[in-house]
């Protein structure tokens, strides 16, 4: 029986495959339609905090995958990794590296603040002059949390990826007692793929929501009137800015864990399929 959960956990790509489908499918098309009542100046405080407790949730998310990247990543480290060149142009993938660690956690924290906007429109929180001083106080708060968070996440990324000691064998983390500061596991349990296997679900479920958030919400409020270049490429690079760092976990995850050939072309192949959905959604 244990056998059986193990290869079900390791093939849950289809599972999750299906799941994204499903949501296309059926929660998609409900969760724009509300997003448009919204655009009209109506409010709709529960979607609103949900998104905010959604965006919150990713860190969860994160957090309960954390331990098993770390393992990976410390056993089968990739190509550059087991020797000090972590951010180090000429290592092998170095360059790929080296934009993913430093951009990808910036674009993050732009994202989380441009969804947190958004979810707090839709909610009706409104920090303008006229707004109560508590709604005020509120939505600064709010955006305490969200930066707190993001540090949560900064934390999360570097701290298992950092270079190692001088003994060789040993990895700094940045001191977040109860968060990167806990033991890692030196070998791999059923609980750890569950771990794994719950974070993915919530990072899915936020991803989808959140992308729909940050893309219908612009859409809506700016459609493409005149169809020229500068329209189209301001839409593009918005598009990959809210698109990749909804994947940043995993692409931190495929810069820092060798990969075989098939991986990366898989991972190459699934992007593409998600982009092309997320396009066509």
């Amino acid at each position: 029986m244990i056998a059986f959960f193990y290869s079900l956990l390791q093939r849950r790509r289809l599972f999750f495959y299906l799941l994204f489908l499903g949501y296309l499918a059926y929660v998609h098309p409900w969760l724009v339609e509300r997003i448009s009542v919204t655009d009209g100046g109506r409010i709709d405080r529960k979607l609103g905090w949900f998104l905010i407790t959604l965006l919150c949730l990713e860190l969860w998310g994160f957090w309960l995958k954390h331990p098993i990247m770390v393992y990976y990543a410390r056993q089968y480290p990739a190509a550059g990794l087991d020797d000090k060149q972590f951010l180090q142009a000429d290592a092998s993938g170095g360059k790929f590296r080296l934009l993913v660690t430093i951009f990808m956690p910036i674009l993050h924290m732009v994202m989380a603040c441009f969804l947190y906007i958004a979810a707090t429109q839709i909610g009706g929180l409104n920090p303008g002059g006229s707004a109560p001083a508590w709604q005020q106080l509120l939505y600064a708060g709010g955006f305490f949390i969200i930066i707190v968070k993001e540090t949560g996440m900064i934390g999360l990324f570097y701290s298992p990826f950092g270079l190692r000691g001088p003994s060789n064998d040993t990895y700094p983390t940045l001191g977040w007692r109860g968060l990167t500061n806990r033991e890692y596991p030196s070998e791999i349990r059923l609980e750890h793929h569950l771990r794994d296997a719950l974070g993915d679900f919530v990072l899915l479920a936020f991803s989808v929501v959140a992308y729909t958030v940050l893309w219908d919400t612009v859409t809506l409020i700016s459609p493409i009137r005149t169809g020229d270049f500068i329209e189209y490429l301001g839409l593009g690079v918005y598009f990959l800015m809210a698109i990749l760092p909804l994947q940043s976990i995993y692409l931190f995850q495929a810069v820092t864990i060798r990969q075989t050939i098939a991986q990366r072309i898989w991972m190459v192949i699934s992007f593409l399929i998600l982009v092309i959905a997320a396009v066509l959604s």
